[in-house]
């Protein structure tokens, strides 16, 4: 996978990503991950990433191809999409 990976809801070591962003290292499977959305906007990824870290949903965002692509447990997704969609309105 390319890209960077940004922060879990309990993050363990923070680094530098390209770009300056602050990130901190995922600590979920790939296997077990559910993409929610995907958006070209660093400032749209990093609204919807604080809006789960504010819910206490741990979740990667990842840097794909010039998207910012955001993924959740997928015994996260149902509680994700409410808080998202709660942000949405």
């Amino acid at each position: 996978m390319s890209g960077s990976t940004v922060k879990t809801g309990k993050p363990a070591a923070w680094r530098r990503a390209n770009g300056g962003a602050r990130v901190a290292l995922s600590t979920m499977s790939e296997d077990s991950e559910t993409s929610l959305r995907a958006t070209p906007s660093p400032t749209q990824a990093g609204d919807w990433a604080l809006v789960l870290a504010a819910a206490g949903i741990a979740y990667r965002l990842d840097e794909r191809e010039g998207r910012f692509v955001l993924a959740v447990d997928a015994a996260d997704a149902a509680a994700a999409e409410t808080a998202l969609a709660g942000f949405d309105a």
